[in-house]
């Protein structure tokens, strides 16, 4: 018996080994597996709510819901394979792809329910079939709801797809192609997407309309599919029975039952109030009804106090419950008086904060645990008012703003169009198709208070007013008791001012005065008669910069920024003011200004993209709630070195003069070239012969001094967000932009990389110069028109003394104004040398080089803009960009 014992003891240990070794093996194939669910460009899926939270959304007493969350299949080449993926999660890249699942529909739901396809939110535009027949096409990430029709059966085992495309233009989407510190566009589907089964005939929608004295109207749409085969139960203790409806038209009762919140778990909620009504409703039609409960001395809903209401909107034949919505709302009104917002006839200051949704580690597909967090943060933050940009908010975030007492305001997601679309009818009609999307997904909820258009660059006052007149008039025909904003840097014209209930402005990453003057403008151009709010006031940080505030991009100096902003609110007395943004997000395009290693991280949050809180975010949650604002770092900040700008330029002159000094026949050509152009280019067309390689040296110095040139100026407004406009107008190519943003933080690197790219120019003007000698009958050699392009920009070297202290001149007030306008005036100088050459080597008259280049240059540039409404929009940001940058 003694010598068993070891031997049973090893035999277990073997087992035990074995199994632990296999275990260990199938968690790591399990986690190789889901890992592989989702693909490179896909972001990780986030966490399935709890049910409870899932259904309180979309479903009654008479429904069901089948989720589609979940594994799917995606394909990037139009079908010919596919891979797993998991639903919903972002998609990163930008193109076009296909989604499909397989679901299957329990045999006695497909005779019980009509069904309904609801989605929370596709990113860019998505098209929808289900077993192969057409669904519904939407765009933008706007919850949607699309009734299957009739002849769209449902088996038992079914298949979706949808095809998404999240490929931005700059006129050919609403919005346009985005624009620098605007949101990313992430593909795919971003948000839950399920099934919802309904009763034949059914609640279609609820509106809820807020009148003025702050009663609550409802307006209850019902849609019929075929009622002869209608079967209704459960209707004995009303006095009816259950039988079949066996007729195309039948009475049905309408009941709206008002109950008031329980303020705990235990109590139970009571009726407040009660309105009914009959409709008579044929098969295959809908009928609307409007009813108004009455409550004597509703509790109001207001921030501090979120009383909510539980209203019960049933539809019943003979007493017997065919269907059933519930829907949360509270008593509330808001209006702009004078320079005033009141919330239920009292003012109230808004502490507002803008929302983007965006996380680390799941795109836009927030996690409801997430969003909870944000929403009980921003709480906690004193904050009663959110702003949501980029796109319609998720239903559960407008739900958690409902039950916490957080006031929303909702940007319609149309973007900030280029000035001559505004006039477009095509897109006219999209923008104001995305608002009725917007409103009828978000109407119903209390915390809504505002609808509104102009980020991130605002409306243009001149050519903006038909746009938002026409924005205005559809928002006014859909809602009710909310108010129409827009963002705007001019409010003198009193025209605009009539559109809108208050006046909005918005200032991003600027100075302290630049916000004060904007401020200032807008209070004097509505002189009290209306609300001036400050919708976006925002700085953003280098990534981990806790330098002081001495340093303009350190998380302190975003700190007393906020804190600068917010006494200014007193002082010139405005409405309210709304911090940009809560959390770091993501962005479509590289960012410039504060050099972090992510160029497509906007870092302006008061928390981090993993919500870390930043000290800017406990400062503006000290000011909004009164408490001791935490102190703050001065730290010693160091200027930028401009040494490089005066090496080179004393590079360049001794260089120059070096040639000048030990070449007698080049000092002769660059007098003859200044002094007596046409003689000198007479000379090349007479075959003399000119050194390459005295003109290859001239050829690097004046792309040189146009690099040092360019790069101080870049390095000096590499901070200024007017320039990074300017920038991202002329580049579109991402990675190009991203090379040159990462190009001017690094000086050196800068100016080699500029040398290059101007002498390559160069070397391209040779190119078309000998290109156009085909038109004429003298034969020109290559060598000779790169001589007409380097030695024609000759008076560029003038420009060595101020690029050498560029930097510094840039520094005084209105020298930046002048600094490009010489700039331009050389280039312009050169343009007309290296014209004014052509037309002597070719032995032609000047004017008809002028003309024909000029003429050429002009012709193509407005057959692009005719064909292309990108090239157009691409020259409206750049002259907007190039406006806000010297104010001309």
């Amino acid at each position: 018996m003694t010598g068993r014992y070891p031997t049973t003891a090893f035999r277990f240990l073997d087992s035990f080994v074995r199994q632990a070794i296999l275990s260990l093996i199938l968690i790591a194939v399990s986690g190789i597996s889901l890992y592989a669910q989702q693909p490179r460009n896909f972001l990780s899926v986030r966490p399935e709510p709890q049910a409870s939270v899932f259904e309180s959304l979309t479903s009654s007493s008479a429904r069901s819901v089948i989720s589609l969350n979940g594994s799917w299949e995606y394909s990037d080449d139009d079908g010919d394979t596919w891979s797993p993926v998991a639903i919903p999660s972002c998609y990163m890249s930008s193109e076009r792809i296909r989604l499909r699942r397989s679901f299957r529909v329990p045999k006695g739901m497909l005779i019980k329910y009509r069904w309904e396809l609801i989605g929370y939110g596709i990113q860019y535009s998505g098209s929808i079939t289900i077993n192969g027949a057409f669904i519904v096409q939407r765009e933008g990430l706007i919850p949607f709801r699309a009734s299957l029709p009739e002849e769209v059966e449902l088996k038992e085992n079914n298949v979706i797809e949808v095809e998404v495309d999240n490929r931005l233009g700059y006129s050919g989407t609403v919005p346009g192609r985005r624009l620098p510190l605007d949101v990313r566009t992430y593909g795919g589907i971003i948000r839950d997407i399920f099934l919802v089964g309904v009763p034949i005939v059914h609640i279609d929608d609820v509106k809820i309309l807020r009148q003025k004295n702050a009663q609550v109207v409802f307006d209850v749409n019902v849609v019929s599919g075929s009622m002869s085969d209608l079967r209704y139960s459960g209707g004995e203790s009303l006095g009816g029975g259950s039988g079949r409806i066996g007729a195309n038209q039948a009475e049905f009762d309408v009941v709206v039952a008002i109950k008031s919140v329980p303020q705990n778990d235990s109590a139970i909620a009571s009726e407040a109030g009660r309105s009914e009504g009959k409709i008579v409703l044929q098969s295959k039609r809908s009928e609307s009804i409007r009813l108004t409960p009455a409550i004597p001395g509703p509790s109001f809903w207001q921030p501090g106090s979120p009383k909510l209401y539980t209203a019960v909107i049933q539809v019943r034949y003979k007493g017997a419950l065919i269907d059933e919505k519930v829907v949360r709302f509270g008593y509330r009104n808001i209006k702009a008086q004078g320079s005033w917002i009141l919330l239920n006839d009292s003012a109230v200051r808004l502490n507002g904060v803008v929302y983007i949704e965006d996380s680390e580690k799941y795109g836009a597909s927030l996690s409801y645990k997430q969003m909870r967090e944000d929403v009980e943060v921003i709480r906690d933050l004193g904050i009663n008012i959110v702003r949501f940009i980029g796109s319609v908010p998720h239903p559960y975030l407008l739900e958690l703003c409902d039950r916490y007492g957080i006031m929303a305001m909702i940007d319609i997601p149309c973007g900030a169009p280029p000035p001559f679309l505004f006039d477009n009818a095509q897109y006219l009609n999209r923008a104001l198709e995305q608002a009725r999307y917007t409103v009828e997904a978000t109407q119903k909820y209390t915390s809504v208070v505002g609808y509104g258009v102009g980020l991130p660059i605002g409306i243009d006052a001149g050519d903006g007013k038909s746009f938002l007149a026409a924005m205005r008039e559809m928002l006014d025909s859909l809602t009710t008791g909310t108010l129409f904003y827009a963002v705007a840097s001019n409010w003198t014209d009193p025209e605009l001012r009539a559109l809108v209930d208050f006046a909005g402005v918005a200032q991003l990453d600027g100075s302290v005065d630049e916000v004060k003057m904007l401020l200032k403008q807008a209070v004097a151009a509505t002189d009290g008669r209306m609300p001036v709010m400050l919708m976006a006031f925002g700085k953003i940080v280098r990534i981990g910069n806790q330098n002081g505030y001495s340093d303009s991009i350190s998380t302190q100096a975003q700190a007393k920024f906020i804190g600068d902003v917010y006494r200014l609110r007193d002082e010139i007395s405005i409405a309210g003011l709304c911090y940009w943004s809560f959390a770091d997000y993501r962005t479509d395009r590289p960012l410039l200004t504060v050099n972090n290693d992510d160029q497509y991280l906007i870092s302006s949050g008061l928390t981090t993209l993993d919500r870390q809180m930043r000290i800017s975010g406990t400062t503006l949650g000290a000011l909004y709630t009164d408490q001791k604002v935490p102190d703050l770092a001065i730290g010693e900040y160091t200027p930028p070195s401009t040494v490089l700008f005066i090496v080179l330029g004393i590079g360049c002159v001794i260089l120059f003069l070096f040639l000048i000094n030990n070449s007698r026949r080049f000092r002769e050509n660059v007098f003859r070239a200044l002094l007596r152009p046409y003689n000198f280019f007479a000379d090349i067309r007479d075959q003399r012969i000119l050194s390459t390689i005295q003109t290859t040296i001239l050829a690097l110095i004046v792309a040189l001094t146009f690099a040092v040139i360019f790069t101080s100026l870049s390095y000096f407004y590499r901070m200024n967000e007017a320039f990074d406009f300017v920038l991202s107008a002329v580049i579109v190519s991402d990675s190009i932009k991203q090379t040159i943003d990462y190009m001017i933080w690094r000086p050196a690197l800068a100016v080699i990389g500029f040398t290059g790219t101007f002498f390559l120019l160069l070397l391209f003007t040779a190119v078309c110069i000998r290109t156009g000698s085909i038109f004429i009958r003298n034969r020109i050699f290559f060598n000779d028109a790169y001589a007409i392009a380097v030695w024609g920009a000759l008076p560029v070297l003038l420009l060595i003394p101020i690029a050498m202290i560029l930097y510094r001149l840039l520094e005084l007030p209105s020298v930046g104004t002048i600094a490009f306008l010489l700039v331009l005036g050389v280039i312009a100088w050169m343009i007309y040398r290296v014209l004014r050459g052509t037309s002597v080597v070719y032995d032609v008259r000047s004017s008809k080089i002028y003309v024909y280049s000029i003429g050429s240059l002009l012709v193509l540039v407005m057959i692009l803009i005719v064909t292309s409404d990108n090239i157009y929009a691409m020259l409206s940001y750049l002259r907007m960009g190039i406006t806000s940058l010297y104010g001309f």
